[in-house]
């Protein structure tokens, strides 16, 4: 009864430490990606994704209110379009234009160029760094929709 007792005790502390990492993991993603969107987004689409940033008004096409993307979707966040949408190399413009930079590109060649230049081991895949920094805003961006 004792090693019972002693292995369902463990078992719940492996439990809580599991879900503590994935909580801080979580919550490293979701600074990386408000980072990121306060570095790249916000000048068009404003601190809380209104579309109200500091250029909106020079933009000929109005910036996207992404605060409003799930309620638009039937209260479904489309994780698909906004990666696409960010990622901008594949074709597929949700902003119908693509007056938007295209941040894949932009991704791309800051990995490479910190590859190249700062010695980072020359078999780390750039593609998925990029991955990483679209699902990091596309994350956070899913954190600013309107309830």
């Amino acid at each position: 009864m004792k090693l019972r007792t002693l292995a369902m005790g463990a078992a719940i502390l492996l439990g809580s430490a599991v879900a503590t990492m994935a909580q801080a993991q979580t919550d490293v993603i979701l600074r990386l990606g408000k980072a990121q969107f306060d570095q790249h987004c916000a000048v068009c689409h404003g601190l809380q994704g209104a579309g109200d940033g500091p250029l909106a008004d020079l933009l000929t096409v109005p910036a996207e209110n992404l605060a409003t993307l799930a309620q638009r979707n039937g209260g479904r966040f489309p994780r698909l379009d906004v990666y696409q949408a960010i990622d901008g190399r594949r074709g597929i413009r949700a902003h119908g234009t693509d007056q938007m930079p295209i941040w894949g590109n932009r991704f791309n060649a800051d990995a490479l160029e910190a590859v190249l230049d700062k010695n980072i081991p020359h078999d780390v895949n750039v593609e998925e760094i990029v991955h990483g920094r679209i699902m990091s805003l596309v994350h956070y961006i899913e954190t600013l929709q309107n309830p």
